[in-house]
């Protein structure tokens, strides 16, 4: 027969280690005779070898999966019969057996396979090591090399990333138990130890298809196995062959001295086997097994095993299952979700006779394997643990809590609490790892212990420190932080001292969490271990998760330790590396700790994390929207068009999640960013710190205020006046810059917020001159001017006196600020700091702007303190930032130049001792007059000259002086006098002194031969309504100044 055109029998492959396939490829159809068992060849049918056939599940196909059962089928290991031919016989044997009765030539399939089993077991050719060939050979099964896993078995999962600051530790394997079953042979089997805290969770292995073996014992297999095709269980009759009793085979498993000798039993004996060697076998491969157990759990002994499980769960008792379960998750390794099913429901049945070492061991085995057990059987664990608690060991305690956080099912407040007592009672017997899974383990189920617990842990800590490792420290010190509770100097020190000894063994998230831990808890370790744990940053960068590194970044910040440009770099090239897999958190806080350590990433890495942000901000919450806004802010990074817009609206959605710190936080990014949010946030932000004012501390409601006078929108006065009676009442509660920004608001928006607030601002700022910083001192001057609130005479004494001691630290801005207040209020600093400042000033020339040298030269000629070398130099100054920009000059900044050009004319003898560019003056005096030409006639004015004219004094209503430079509010030309109206902005609110330009004005009148009168505003609404009175108010002022005849009433 030519089979060239046939295909090959192993799709996959030709597995390796058996002989070459001696038969025709089958067709899908064939079937071996119902005596015949496929799984007595020494290699694999093909028909279960390739997808597609009888016998293999394709994943692809509609059947569904098989089962255990249908691989759980075999021939008696005996036959007493003779096998039966095939229905169609190959007569197309090898011709590598030239002997006509060899087994291997033979057309009875069943023979050749007897052969190559013997050959297998015996070692030898031909039977010259092992005997004459029988015509079957018992049992013998090989494994399946490269078969595709079978469907039903879980792949492996890597572990989820842990939250915010804490990883998962893994505790010790759990204990088994010590006592002897009635069941199991008289070997103890003794408590597991494994200790995987270094390197993490072993994976879970992969299962491979479990292969057909012959077992027999398995109850119910027959249907199904028939079902499949498979044959049929054959029960052992007459007892066990001598030496294969179950004690017996205990007894072997127990005294293997390693996994392969397990191994070897489980395939000699495994038909034999009833659920306590299932359990012990599985118990001791898990004690024995090497450090990758890979090979073992691809091994066939492994996955007969798994066979035998399911076949017997139903006889195990409460130990072999807990036993069972611990040694898969001792050993990593995931059953199938239909095995774990089975086994929790043995669990549940029979979960009243588990005793605390069971209960421990099963629910640290589900925790493992990421298994989460059904709602019935965690609600029967808690109620059967709470019953036997006081049985507990240390160890199952802790086993007990770290399955529970692990699972991330809480068993409610009453169980933890009770479990809280019990562990207090043993404390002292506590091991390091216990102490830590316990205390890492309530902090995870939000569960807070007393004080009185939280310090019997501090004390069993510190009795122990010496044997803790990096996972030990880090998650007991990050649990003590989770708890906010302070465990004590003593402690912290004595965790660092360890840590320093250890610190090459601490992977990424020991580093993560004892740095986060530290910076919760506000203790420095020191600048020793922080250095060292950076250069470990360093080296073990590509370890590190996007939230390990945005702890340790975070750490950093709070800490304020800045680790240097160098390891920021690099944890800024490794932050863009993996930036996909950061979440809004873990961007937020990365961003935060860069702007908070003052140290700006590239440029590209900002886009790209404003990019992210944009994705996400829709559904991001407040404290993320807010850290992200703030870092860019600080960092003074515009990112891309729409992130403010989605933030604006966003913030606005949830403002009611917010905290004061959020809003206050979110409000100083827009101002900083110079990005107004839109009426909607700026009104709700209004209403909601107006709502919940008392919940605002005085930075958030100051820093919230600054931010709407920087963008110049206005809160409202019902805002304003409730933060202005926040500060009056609380005033002890505010610091400097506090009532600098508030009283910078007030001034900027224009709001006077009453005499009483603004008298105990300046008072408060009196007693705390000292305090205040040179940007924040000229500010509060500046504001109170604004506010034409004179804020007395010793703050404006005080404040010179400490200008004068810190001159050299004030900004161009500062300085201006500073002297405008003291030209708005007339009142003359001491010679000590106009000298100061004007030499200030002219060292640092080069760094103002226009306005601030227009505001200087201003406030300088109003205080009679301008001298014409200083004019000459500001000028100059002045001249060269005006060609630099075009020539494009405020007329504001020109009329203050041409107002102290006129107050220098009248100190000077001659024009020419100070310098009057022509350009400049030029425009300085197109701009004055021009404002003279547009004054507006008040309606006080008007009232004043109507009862004026009422007396028969004979005026002219804002007539312009000769020389063009003033408009008089009226003049009386016949006698030389100017009546100047003067409402409420030519006067101090509180006290009604004139103000500095004011008095320049009437200065400059005075000095071209005009008598000046002043009608202020608060001595004419005296007689408002009595039109005799004003009258007489009227005579009474004029009458020593004008020969017009007054008219008496």
């Amino acid at each position: 027969m030519d089979h060239s055109a046939a295909p090959a029998p192993y799709p996959y492959g030709q597995p390796t280690g058996y002989p070459p396939y001696p038969y025709p490829y089958p067709p899908a159809n064939a079937a071996w005779p119902l005596s015949f068992d496929p799984a007595m060849l020494p290699y694999p049918d093909p028909r279960m070898y390739a997808g597609g056939v009888p016998g293999y599940y394709d994943p692809m196909a509609v059947r569904p999966p098989p089962t255990a059962a249908d691989f759980y089928v075999a021939a008696a290991p005996h036959r007493a019969h003779a096998p039966a031919t095939p229905a169609s016989p190959n007569t197309d044997s090898p011709s590598t057996y030239p002997q006509a009765g060899h087994p291997a030539a033979r057309t009875d399939p069943y023979a050749q396979a007897a052969y190559y089993q013997h050959m297998k077991h015996a070692g030898g050719k031909d039977g010259a090591v092992g005997g004459p060939p029988p015509a079957a050979y018992p049992g013998y099964h090989p494994s399946y090399p490269g078969m595709p896993p079978a469907s039903g078995y879980m792949r492996p999962q890597e572990p989820e990333p842990y939250k915010f600051q804490a990883g998962m530790p893994v505790p010790a394997g759990p204990q088994t138990d010590t006592g002897k079953d009635d069941d199991m042979s008289g070997t103890t089997m003794r408590p597991q130890h494994r200790n995987n805290d270094s390197n993490g969770p072993r994976r879970m292995a992969l299962p491979g298809r479990a292969p057909a073996t012959a077992l027999s014992g398995r109850p119910g297999a027959a249907g199904s196995a028939a079902a499949a095709g498979g044959g049929q269980i054959i029960r052992r009759k007459g007892g066990p062959m001598r030496g294969t009793h179950p004690a017996e085979i205990n007894k072997q498993i127990t005294t293997a001295k390693d996994v392969w000798l397990i191994v070897d039993i489980v395939l000699q004996h495994g038909a034999e086997f009833d659920a306590v060697n299932v359990a012990t076998a599985l118990h001791r491969m898990a004690k024995a097994c090497p450090e990758d157990p890979t090979e073992l759990l691809r091994s066939s002994g492994f996955e007969q095993l798994l066979l035998m499980v399911e076949a017997q769960a139903d006889q195990c008792k409460p130990q072999h299952i807990a036993n069972i379960l611990w040694a898969f998750g001792t050993l990593g390794y995931k059953p199938s979700q239909h095995l774990l099913d089975i086994l929790s429901k043995q669990a549940t049945l029979k979960l009243s006779g588990f005793n605390p070492q069971n209960l421990a061991n099963l629910i640290w085995a589900f925790a493992r394997l990421e298994h989460a057990p059904n709602t019935e059987l965690m609600a029967a664990f808690s109620r059967e643990a709470n019953n036997k608690l006081r049985e507990f060991a240390p160890q199952n305690i802790s086993n007990m809590l770290w399955a529970y956080a692990t699972l991330g099912h809480s068993p409610g407040v009453p169980l933890l609490s009770a479990v809280m007592s019990a562990a207090m009672t043993q404390l002292k017997d506590f091991t390091p790892q216990a102490i830590k899974d316990t205390l890492w383990a309530f902090a995870t189920l939000g569960f807070t212990p007393n004080n009185h617990f939280l310090q019997g842990s501090v004390d069993q800590c510190l009795v122990l420190i010496a044997q803790f490792n990096p996972q030990n420290i880090a998650n007991a010190i990050w649990a003590f932080a989770k708890f906010g509770y302070h465990p004590g100097r003593d402690l912290l020190q004595a965790m660092a001292s360890q840590a320093m000894q250890r610190l090459q063994q601490f992977n990424s998230q020991n580093i993560s969490n004892t740095l986060w831990a530290f910076a919760s808890l506000n203790h420095h370790p020191g600048p020793m271990l922080l250095k060292v744990l950076q250069r470990e940053l360093v080296h073990k960068l590509r370890q590190f998760t996007p939230q390990g590194i945005e702890n340790v970044l975070w750490a950093f910040a709070t800490l304020g330790h800045h680790p240097g440009d160098e390891v920021l770099a690099a944890a800024a090239s490794h932050v863009h590396s993996i930036l996909h897999q950061f979440n809004q958190q873990n961007l937020a806080l990365t961003l935060w700790a860069f702007a908070k350590l003052a140290w700006c990433p590239p440029t590209d890495l900002l886009s790209d994390a404003a990019s992210l942000a944009v994705a996400s901000l829709h559904t991001s919450n407040s404290q993320n929207l807010s850290n992200t806004l703030w870092a860019f802010a600080t960092l003074g990074f515009m990112p891309q068009a729409g992130l403010l817009e989605v933030a604006a609206s966003r913030a606005a959605q949830t403002l009611p999640d917010f905290t004061p710190q959020a809003i206050a936080n979110i409000m100083w990014a827009f101002a900083i960013l110079a990005h107004s949010p839109g009426t909607q946030l700026l009104d709700a932000v209004s209403k909601d710190v107006y709502r919940r004012l008392d919940d605002f501390s005085p930075q958030h409601i100051a820093v919230t205020l600054w931010a709407f006078g920087k963008l110049e929108a206005s809160p409202g006065a019902v805002l304003l006046q409730a933060a202005a009676d926040h500060l009056e009442q609380r005033i002890g509660q505010y610091n400097p810059q506090n009532v600098c920004n508030i009283l910078w608001t007030y001034a900027t928006l224009g709001y006077y917020p009453g005499g009483s607030p603004l008298d105990v601002a300046a008072d408060y700022a009196l007693h705390a001159l000292e305090e205040f910083n040179p940007q924040s001192l000229s500010n509060v001057l500046w504001a109170f001017a604004s506010l034409k609130h004179h804020p007395g005479n010793a703050l404006l004494d005080g404040s010179a006196a400490h200008a004068v001691r810190c001159v050299d630290q004030f900004t161009p801005q500062a300085l201006t600020l500073t002297m405008i207040a003291y030209a708005t209020f007339a009142h003359s600093p001491p010679e000590s700091l106009l000298t100061a400042v004007s030499e200030h000033a002219l060292l640092s020339l080069n760094k103002f702007e226009q306005q601030a040298i227009a505001n200087l030269i201003w406030a300088l000629a109003l205080l009679h303190a301008l001298t014409p070398n200083m004019w000459n130099q500001l000028l100059e100054a002045f001249s060269n930032v005006d060609d630099q920009q075009g020539g494009q000059t405020n007329p504001e900044h020109l009329r203050q130049i041409y107002q102290a050009h006129l107050m220098l004319q009248l100190r000077v003898q001659e024009a020419g001792e100070y310098q009057q560019p022509e350009a400049i003056m030029t425009a300085a005096r197109a701009a004055w007059e021009s404002d003279v030409e547009s004054t507006i006639v008040s309606k006080l004015h008007s009232e004043v000259s109507q009862v004026m004219g009422s007396i028969g004094v004979s005026h002219n209503i804002e007539r312009i002086t000769d020389d063009g430079l003033f408009s008089a509010d009226i003049l009386i030309e016949d006698d030389k006098v100017i009546v100047e109206v003067d409402g409420p902005h030519h006067f101090t609110v509180n006290t009604h002194q004139p103000l500095g330009a004011t008095l320049c004005r009437r200065e400059l009148l005075a000095a071209r031969g005009w008598t000046m009168l002043s009608v202020p505003y608060f001595d004419w609404v005296k007689g408002q309504g009595n039109v005799a009175a004003q009258k007489q108010y009227l005579r009474d002022l004029l009458s020593p100044h004008v020969k017009t005849v007054i008219m008496e009433d």
